[in-house]
């Protein structure tokens, strides 16, 4: 005897279900963002330890250049000096 709970097959999806692509695309490109500034933070951080004098705060050691780079001319890469 048959139940209402029982399924003999699945039924397949209709249309294309670009939307659910869409939002899918977009909640991966959400969390590799989310992921790559949490990466450079920690970066940072740990510099920040390495660097820092005890009585300078992390904003102001941001704001400190760490390197320079020029240009020689616009045809060449830029060198760090």
């Amino acid at each position: 005897m048959r139940t209402p709970n029982n399924i003999e097959k699945p039924i397949p999806g209709r249309g294309d279900n670009e939307a659910t692509k869409e939002i899918l695309l977009a909640v991966d490109k959400e969390k590799l963002e989310f992921d790559a500034m949490n990466d450079i933070l920690d970066t940072l951080m740990e510099e920040f330890k390495k660097e820092a004098k005890p009585d300078t705060s992390f904003l102001d050691w941001l704001k400190i250049p760490k390197i320079k780079i020029t240009f020689k001319d616009s045809n060449t890469t830029p060198e760090v000096l």
